[in-house]
């Protein structure tokens, strides 16, 4: 089994110009859920805009490293996957 982070920068790029951090609006799926690549799982907000955060790759999503309302940094892990592959 291989674990993946489950990242912001996947959907909005420090280099868009970004001035805040961001904030963690909601989760779609709790811990435990079984998700699908692509499916959306949360919704962040910077800058007055909320971006949906797709699932890197199938799995189950099994540690949620940021709540709801949670302020992170650009890079931070908000989640983590299990897959079926190999790490």
């Amino acid at each position: 089994m291989a674990r993946i982070a489950v990242r912001a920068d996947d959907v909005w790029s420090k280099t868009d110009g970004a001035e805040e951090r961001p904030i963690l609006v909601n989760w779609f799926v709790r811990e435990g859920a079984q998700v699908r690549a692509g499916q959306i799982l949360a919704e962040i907000g910077v800058e007055k805009t909320a971006l949906e955060v797709p699932a890197p790759a199938a799995g189950i999503l099994m540690k949620v490293e940021v709540d709801e309302n949670g302020i992170f940094n650009w890079g931070d892990a908000l989640a983590w996957i299990e897959t079926e592959g190999t790490s």
